[in-house]
């Protein structure tokens, strides 16, 4: 058997940690961990059961109204070693609260009709680019410029 232990919480996900943050509670016992697509984590009970966990903001765990950024895994002999407390799995403390929807931006560089740079306020690990050539010409000058500084919106303010 083995338990789950989570720790390095805070309240606001948004916090920059600079402390350890606050001991979560001790799970278990589980048969397994298993995580799927990096968005929850199952464990999975020894009567069959489940019980889960979501993966928020994109890599803590939340659960009692706080956000851990850090969670171990281990055995019954540590379990007993340690002395931790358990504490009863509760399904309504794990369902996240919906975050505030934050908007998107996006600034991209151009240089001579050629994509420089893109920048974003969304986490790396989260989105990609690529540049495609909408109207097939290979042979385009240097030079070319497909529209004009003022027929261009800004993205944002």
């Amino acid at each position: 058997m083995m338990y789950l232990r989570l720790f390095h919480g805070r309240t606001d996900p948004q916090q920059d940690m600079d402390d350890w943050g606050s001991d979560g509670p001790v799970l278990g016992p589980y048969k397994f961990a298993h995580t799927s697509y990096h968005c929850c984590l199952k464990l999975g009970k020894p009567d069959g059961d489940c019980d889960e966990l979501y993966i928020v903001q994109p890599d803590m765990i939340f659960y009692d109204g706080v956000y851990y950024g850090d969670w171990s895994v281990f055995g019954e002999a540590e379990f007993k070693q340690d002395n931790f407390e358990l504490s009863t799995y509760d399904s309504s403390k794990a369902k996240p609260p919906k975050l505030e929807k934050r908007q998107a931006k996006f600034i991209v560089y151009i240089k001579g009709g050629i994509c420089q740079d893109v920048k974003t306020n969304i986490p790396e690990q989260l989105w990609d680019y690529a540049i495609v050539d909408y109207d097939n010409d290979p042979d385009l000058p240097y030079d070319y410029i497909p529209f004009s500084e003022n027929e261009m919106e800004p993205l944002f303010l």
